[in-house]
């Protein structure tokens, strides 16, 4: 196919064959343990019907991977990248960012009956690793992306702003008085950070050098009662 335009087809078809298996292995895993979150999931709830949708998306992207790997395997071989096989490759990488956008949303439910309690959106960087405060009232997300975020449970709103400190996946971990989050990211580096929202107040305050107004207060720390600490 790109003979024709004068390129090299052999580099494209090996980055090409690359690709495919990677998304097929992501997708297999993914499909893997979803049906086993699946099982374990009241029948019925909110959460089992989007857990179904997420799993047939996954399964339905494996089928795809696999269906392109066996008939564009010849090209491979021969190092050729033909618009059949490339063109599948693209619809199976498609449908599993569907499945991974249906993934997004974190849901807080009650184990025994499956009823949900809470729901947040981390944003495009999705959720990989969760930590709760001691008390329950701080959710922590790390996301695929190297990002970390904070969540009030309560009222379901992001406190403070998101956390990065390397690249890769972030893992988060809460200390025992909640005031204190630990980043770590898939590339080795990290983090601590000061996250005790007391310290936030005065903080934004000292940097701001006045009393926030209503609306500074709302941006900077949602979720949170009006009660500026610098009066």
């Amino acid at each position: 196919m790109l003979s024709k335009l004068g390129v090299a087809e052999h580099g494209f078809a090996q980055a090409w064959w690359l690709a495919l298996i990677v998304g097929l292995v992501t997708s297999a895993f993914a499909a893997a343990t979803g049906f086993f979150d699946w099982l374990q999931i009241q029948r019925g709830t909110p959460l089992w019907r989007t857990a179904t949708f997420h799993m047939i998306v996954m399964l339905t992207a494996t089928i795809v991977f696999a269906i392109t790997a066996g008939a564009g395997h010849g090209s491979y071989v021969d190092r050729r990248l033909e618009g059949g096989p490339f063109v599948l490759t693209l619809i199976a990488y498609g449908i599993l960012a569907i499945g991974g956008w249906l993934s997004a949303p974190v849901r807080i439910v009650e184990i025994p009956t499956g009823e949900l309690i809470r729901e947040f959106d981390p944003g495009g960087g999705g959720a990989y690793a969760f930590d709760f405060s001691p008390d329950g009232r701080i959710l922590a997300v790390g996301g695929w992306e190297p990002v970390a975020s904070l969540w009030d449970v309560a009222t379901g709103a992001r406190i403070g702003p998101t956390f990065s400190a390397g690249d890769g996946r972030a893992m988060v971990d809460l200390s025992r008085d909640g005031h204190q989050l630990l980043l770590s990211h898939a590339d080795g580096r990290g983090a601590l950070y000061d996250v005790d929202p007391e310290w936030w107040a005065q903080r934004a305050c000292t940097l701001a050098n006045r009393t926030l107004t209503p609306q500074e207060w709302e941006e900077f720390l949602p979720g949170r009662p009006y009660e500026p600490a610098c009066r």
